[in-house]
């Protein structure tokens, strides 16, 4: 089965606002970066208007990711299922990413890994 084109923009509008709040940017902010109107970033991030493979290159380039990230995760699956879960994810690495010491940060993700492997260890000992 093929996504309808308008999922595909619903998708990558929606790793695009993903990957911008992440670098703590601003639509304003990215926008003016690459030529456009904050409006314009606004309805590529809704999906409404479908962004150009030239402007997806520049996107990529600008908020260090390759052009494969926005469309990894691409499935049959309904996009807005994930979208809050992006939101929170987003709002982690923000949050992260203010932290001013790296010692913290990493102290940060390794709590992270540990809360992981222990959600992960039940799993292993079933399978056994």
């Amino acid at each position: 089965m093929q996504l309808a084109p308008e999922k595909i923009d619903v998708h990558v509008g929606s790793k695009l606002r993903f990957i911008r709040e992440s670098n703590g940017m601003s639509q304003t902010q990215l926008a003016s970066t690459v030529g456009l109107t904050f409006q314009q970033i606004q309805k590529y991030e809704q999906g409404k208007n479908r962004i150009s493979a030239s402007k997806l290159w520049q996107f990529s380039d600008v908020l260090g990711v390759s052009p494969n990230f926005f469309f990894d995760g691409l499935t049959d699956a309904p996009v807005g299922s994930n979208e809050r879960i992006n939101r929170k994810v987003a709002e982690a690495a923000a949050q992260l990413h203010q932290l001013e010491k790296p010692e913290n940060r990493r102290h940060v993700l390794e709590l992270i890994k540990l809360l992981r492997n222990t959600e992960l260890a039940p799993t292993a000992m079933k399978a056994e």
